[in-house]
Order: structure tokens, then sequence, then C-alpha cells
């Protein structure tokens, strides 16, 4: 379907050659912005909403440029889920800590999932978590995109980053092959507002990195968001910019 939905999770991940790191910063869905820049039909839109309302109105376009506008955060490649399901496949799966509630909950957006991938209605559902269990790239798609399960889009926040340094890792001690299966699957499915030039370069850069040190961390983080209540009713998060922002220039740019 040509259908935007809002986007489940937003994972800023940063490679700093001087430093030797890697950090992930997950920008908070219900934080509300500034959303700027230009619809898919091409009007000119600038209004507040939640950030993840950018997607609905613009695709990868405006959600980008809405977080480049509010956080001073430029350059990007988008990468669908789609993909993601291929680049876990990619390094063979990774293992994963899911509790008995988190394979229940895994079950919705397994079965949106499904439905997308053309799958059989109840493909890969787990019956019970476990310690170190083995999941694919839709499992661990549907962990990282369940809701409901602990404190809210906070804990959900730290399962994405989880999935994404779990996928690092298994990259990281791969052998050439497989790290050529990665490279590709991550170069599919994307948007991007980089030349081929720089996306080449980046991606050479990428594959030299994953070695480096990996942070995470969030926006906002404890000490620059309070909950609100928009004009609509909805629940939001009223976010300290500056402070956000002197986070981002200090974790990612070393400034």
């Amino acid at each position: 379907a040509d259908e935007r939905g809002r986007t489940d999770s937003m994972i800023l991940l940063s490679i700093n050659s001087t430093t030797k790191e890697i950090t992930m910063t997950s920008f908070m869905r219900d934080m509300y912005v500034n959303i700027k820049g230009f619809d898919a039909d091409g009007n000119e839109i600038n209004t507040k909403a939640k950030l993840n309302a950018a997607y609905v109105y613009g695709g990868a376009e405006l959600l980008m440029d809405t977080i480049e506008y509010n956080f001073a955060v430029d350059d990007y490649v988008y990468i669908d889920f789609l993909s993601f399901v291929d680049i876990v496949d990619a390094v063979g799966g990774i293992e994963l800590d899911i509790s008995d509630e988190e394979a229940e909950g895994m079950k919705p957006p397994m079965a949106e999932q499904n439905k997308l991938l053309g799958n059989k209605k109840g493909t890969d559902y787990l019956d019970k978590g476990g310690k170190k269990l083995h999941v694919n790239g839709n499992q661990a798609l549907a962990y990282a995109r369940l809701r409901y399960v602990g404190n809210a889009d906070f804990e959900r926040t730290e399962r994405q980053r989880t999935v994404i340094t779990k996928i690092i890792e298994k990259a990281k001690s791969s052998d050439p092959l497989t790290i050529d299966k990665f490279a590709k699957a991550s170069m599919s499915h994307l948007t991007t507002n980089m030349s081929q030039t720089q996306l080449f370069a980046l991606t050479y850069k990428a594959i030299f990195s994953m070695n480096y040190e990996i942070k995470s961390m969030r926006i906002p983080d404890d000490d620059s968001y309070s909950y609100g209540t928009s004009s609509d009713g909805q629940s939001i998060l009223e976010v300290d910019f500056e402070v956000c922002k002197a986070l981002l220039r200090k974790e990612i740019y070393n400034q």
C-alpha cells in the first residue's frame, strides 16, 4: 500500500572516526515539534505536531527536514522496515533475551508485518520467551516495534537500540561474504539526500568502523522534557530544544 503510517522508530546512527565511536540516538515520537518543509504533494507546510506525524505529511524527506530544523542534524539515509528485516537475515539472525510478555506482545506487530511481507498468517510467532533466543529479521523487527510492554515508548526505544547493537555486533564477527550481504541489504529500500559519491564514501566508512565503541542515548534525555497536552488533547512531550541540540553537539560532533 502507498499509505504512509506514523513512524515506529527514529534512530540516528552516527559514526565519529575521530573518537572511534558509533552513537545511536533515539528520537521520541511524541515530541511536539515544528514540522517545516514540504508535504507529499510539494506544498509548503509549517505546523506543530508530534514528530512521527512528519512522515505522514511528507514521507522520509519531511521527517528528516523536521529533525534537521528542530535539532540541527543534516544529511541522512532513511531505511524502511522491509530493509530492516533483510539486514537481520543477512547476518543470519541475532540473539535476544525475550520475556513471555514480550513474546506475546510481538504478535500484533508481526501480524501487520506478515501481511505486508506476504507471509502466511501466524508466521514466526513465538510461543514463549527465553534467554538468548535466536530470532530472524521478522521477529527482531516485531520485538523492536512491540508496544504496551514495560515503560511505554521509553522502554521501546531501548529495545530498538538493543536490536541495532546486536546487528552490528553480529556483523563484526561475520565472514566477508556475510558482511557483503549485510552491506547490500543495508543499501536497499533507502531514501537519502546525499549524492552517490557521498553515499559510497559513507558505506565504505561504515563497514570499516564496525569495531568502534557503540554508545546510545535518547532525545529528549531525562533533563530536557516535560509532559504536556496539545491543543487537540493529545499527550505530548514538551522539549527544551536548546538543551537537546547542545547534547547532540557534545555527543555526536564533540563540540
